[in-house]
């Protein structure tokens, strides 16, 4: 059983995916301005819910978390957390449906982190930012993420927690909440 993730950050919040979040998922993923940075996925909604119905067992076990991220109520985003280990986390499948408004692009991320941080207690995240993804790189740095290993294709970093409440604490009074 999942826990009761309370996500929200002004008007921004995360809500676990289901089955009737497939096309919304699919039209995300398929969007060839949006997937320059993602793995692959097949214009099917068949197979998207395959994945969705998989994906909640998942979730259920306790694996992996994939969220909605809403903006005002709308759908307009996702991002998941996965491969949880011992003291840290994964975040990825971050996606943000273009003319979004920045705020909620890190609002959605900040997020991401507090249910990795404080929901699901772990102490690092983990995650890649594809090579010439350079909007994600100053993002992540201003973060305070470390990169820990680059291959051919990306950079690996870690986030503290220590970090993430840090730079929480300067969005926070930024954005006024």
């Amino acid at each position: 059983m999942p826990p009761e993730f309370d996500l929200k950050l002004g008007d921004t919040t995360l809500h676990l995916a289901g089955i009737p979040d497939a096309e919304f998922i699919l039209e995300l993923r398929t969007d060839e301005k949006l997937n320059r940075y993602i793995s692959e996925t097949k214009p099917d909604v068949a197979a998207q819910i395959a994945w969705l119905a998989a994906y909640k067992q998942r979730e259920a076990r306790g694996e992996e978390y994939y969220f909605i991220i809403r903006h005002q109520s709308k759908p307009v985003g996702t991002i998941r957390i996965h491969d949880l280990n011992e003291d840290s986390f994964t975040a990825a499948s971050w996606i943000i449906k273009r003319g979004t408004h920045p705020y909620v692009s890190v609002a959605s991320v900040l997020l991401g982190y507090h249910a990795g941080f404080d929901f699901l207690h772990y102490k690092q995240a983990r995650f890649e930012v594809q090579k010439g993804n350079e909007p994600s790189f100053r993002f992540h740095r201003k973060m305070g993420a470390v990169a820990i290993s680059e291959d051919d294709h990306s950079i690996q970093f870690q986030l503290a927690y220590t970090d993430y409440c840090k730079y929480l604490d300067k969005f926070r009074r930024f954005a006024g909440i």
